[in-house]
């Protein structure tokens, strides 16, 4: 028999309030990561060269941690929707997550205006884009907390 969590349902029709983060945010942070990939090829392929490793140690090693760093990276969700009964649905360039915030206990935000919210879920950690003076998320916020009057906000 299995007992594993099922994911909420999507109540029938449009979400109650939507939260997009800006684009300049979500592309701003992707070239950062982008940058920040080409600095650890290069940084990686010089110390490898003076290393007495073979060429595909180093080449293993550069693409792990490409990879790694990427697909967490990725995860990293840019639209927030969330409905009146507390049902929310994150959305990224490589998943979606479905949750109910009544079953979220904690939220976290950055100690700047700019930043990640980091919401605490059953299993896993959800993350969002996320910028202090939005108006659209600051109303998404407030339907969870209505949904959830227990859950804690920090730094928010």
């Amino acid at each position: 028999m299995d007992h594993s969590p099922q994911a909420p349902q999507i109540p029938e029709g449009p979400p109650d309030q939507v939260y997009e983060a800006p684009i300049l945010l979500v592309k701003g942070f992707y070239f950062l990561v982008g940058i920040w990939s080409i600095v650890c090829i290069i940084f990686l392929l010089l110390i490898f060269k003076h290393m007495a490793l073979g060429p595909l140690y180093g080449l293993f090693m550069i693409v792990f941690i490409l990879v790694f760093m990427w697909y967490f990276s990725l995860a990293f969700a840019y639209r927030l929707e969330v409905w009146r009964d507390g049902t929310m649905r994150m959305t990224s360039y490589r998943r979606t997550i479905t949750a109910q915030a009544q079953d979220i206990p904690k939220a976290l935000g950055p100690k700047f205006p700019v930043g990640f919210l980091k919401f605490r879920l059953e299993r896993e950690m959800g993350y969002l884009f996320y910028q202090a003076e939005n108006q659209d998320l600051q109303k998404a916020l407030r339907l969870i907390k209505d949904a959830n009057p227990y859950i804690r906000f920090t730094n928010i």
